[in-house]
This record gives structure tokens, sequence and C-alpha cells, in this order.
């Protein structure tokens, strides 16, 4: 079946809008990149059959989350939003609620799987996610803080599935503040008419993650330097992206389809930032690793691309 062709009132559809599969692909690369970072300073490397269960795990509970979220706006969004799946009757709330559970169920099993530490961050993750929906949404200062730790913990659960080091942090702040700027971009995306320099943040966050981290990782006896040059073509990459994007509002007198472009560019520009700290391990897991880059660098973004131009609905 051709994807761009699944007619709007199907059900396949309906579970599509919620998924949003274009964010869907931007999920592993977290777990991925926590686990690469992780390894590369510390030297040591998880054997390879508890990588596939670990990006199931967070692929699981990223779904988990986003229905989940939308049963807790079920009675809001009758009155804001009646088009979307569960309002709409597309997907009744019974049918959400035991895909709720299902995938709950199976992000928290393959974690359990991946390890003991990957499955306390699981279920620090859910946790999170059920305050998220519950709670801290409902203003814009936790809302933010809450979407960001929630990215971030999908950071930790690779990073947890080899252990430790301080040179982490600074990643992982990073990611989880890029997400909390782009949530609250999204929260204000309706008083833009022109955009001042905020459209600029979610770059400069990321490359000071990737400055606070290189010490580390020059201080680092695992590093191969010649990927290191690799991983900074897959930076630049992320921040063409997302400068091009933010050039293209910025000073502008801009609509709502332009500001949301904007706002799909810096999900998806993600993907190489993820994919320049999964580089810097390629020298040890060869095939898979650099497979997973290249994906995450070049292909996921362009397919997601195509995907978000030709159908407006994700």
């Amino acid at each position: 079946m051709n994807f761009m062709q699944i007619k709007k009132e199907s059900p396949l559809h309906a579970w599509l809008e919620i998924v949003r599969p274009p964010d869907l692909l931007t999920i592993p690369g977290d777990f991925l990149a926590g686990m690469a970072v992780t390894a590369v300073l510390t030297g040591v490397f998880p054997a390879g059959w508890r990588i596939f269960p670990g990006i199931l795990s967070v692929l699981c509970l990223y779904v988990f989350g986003v229905i989940n979220n939308d049963i807790c706006d079920e009675t809001k969004d009758h009155f804001k939003h009646p088009e979307r799946p569960i309002p709409s009757k597309r997907i009744s709330i019974r049918d959400a609620m035991i895909a709720d559970l299902t995938f709950l169920i199976c992000g928290i099993f393959f974690a359990f799987v991946c390890g003991h530490r990957p499955f306390i961050c699981a279920v620090i993750l859910v946790a999170m996610i059920f305050v998220y929906n519950s709670t801290l949404k409902r203003k814009l200062e936790t809302s933010i803080v809450g979407i960001g730790f929630c990215r971030g913990l999908g950071f930790l659960m690779g990073a947890s599935l080899v252990g430790w080091h301080v040179g982490v942090l600074p990643v992982f702040l990073s990611l989880a503040a890029y997400f909390g700027i782009v949530t609250w971009i999204i929260n204000n995306v309706e008083r833009y008419q022109i955009p001042d320099k905020i459209v600029f943040l979610p770059a400069l966050v990321l490359f000071s993650g990737w400055i606070l981290t290189t010490p580390f990782l020059m201080l680092c006896g695992e590093l191969r330097f010649k990927m290191l040059g690799v991983s900074v073509m897959a930076l630049f990459i992320s921040m063409i992206l997302i400068f091009n994007a933010a050039l293209q509002v910025f000073n502008h007198s801009v609509d709502m389809r332009q500001m949301h472009k904007y706002i799909r560019t810096l999900v998806l520009a993600i993907m190489p930032w993820q994919a320049c700290w999964i580089i810097l391990s390629v020298g040890y897991w060869k095939i898979s690793m650099s497979t997973t880059a290249i994906l995450l660098m070049i292909i996921f973004p362009i397919i997601s691309l195509v995907l978000l131009h030709k159908n407006k609905e994700y």
C-alpha cells in the first residue's frame, strides 16, 4: 500500500495521525547517541544483542506517550480540536486505551530485556510521561521542562546500557534544552508575526552541547580522531538545516504555514546531530553503527521531508 494514498477516513490513517511518523523516526537516535557517546567516553561497549530491545523500548514508550497524551486531552479536544482521531471517533477511547496499555507493557518489557539500568530509566520515563500528560503540560514553563526531560531520558536509556561518564551530561542537557525550546516555539507560534533571534537558539544549544563535550572526548583514549572529522560534518549538516530554516523566518513577516515548516525542520534536524555522536563509535560497531549514522544523517530526514511535503496531516 502506498503510504501517501491512505485515505483520511481509514483507521490506519487515524493511528498514523496520532503516532506522527516523521517524529517517530527521531526517537531511536536518542537512544543510540546516548549509548555511543558513553561507550566512547568509558571504553565499555555493550553486547550487540542488547541494542535492538533498547531501540524497541524507546519506540514503544514514545507511542505510549503520544497515545496517552491524546487520551488525556479527549475532553479538551472535543472543543478545540474535534478533527483529531479520538474526538472525531475515528479511534474509540477503548481502542486507544488498549493500544496505550499494549505499548506500555512492550516498552517496559524490552527495557527489562535490555538490562536493569535501562529498565530503571524506562520506569522513570513512564512516570514522567504520566506526570507531563496529567499536570505539567497545563503550564508552558513546566511543559518545556517535561518535554525536554522526556527526550533526554531516551538518551539516558542508551547511556545507561553502557554505564556513566560525566561527559555525557552536556549532551543530555543540550538535547533536553533543544526540545524544550522547540516546545516553547510551538506553544507561541500564533504570536509570531516577525520572529526574532529566538529562531537561532536551537542551533546554538546543540552546538554548545558538542563544544562542552569535546574536551572529554579529547581526553578519552578510545576516540578515533578520523571519526571526529566525520562527526563534525554531521554536526554541521544539522546546523545548516536549522540556520537555513531560521533565516527563512527571521525578521520576516510570516504566516502559520511558514512557522510550521520551520518547526518541522527543527524536529528533523536533530537526526544529523544524533548521527554526529553515533559516528564516533563507528570503528567499534562497524556496519550496524555506520549504517545507522547514514540513515539518521541523510536518508531519514529526506524521507520525512517528502512525507511532510506530500501529506500535511502529519
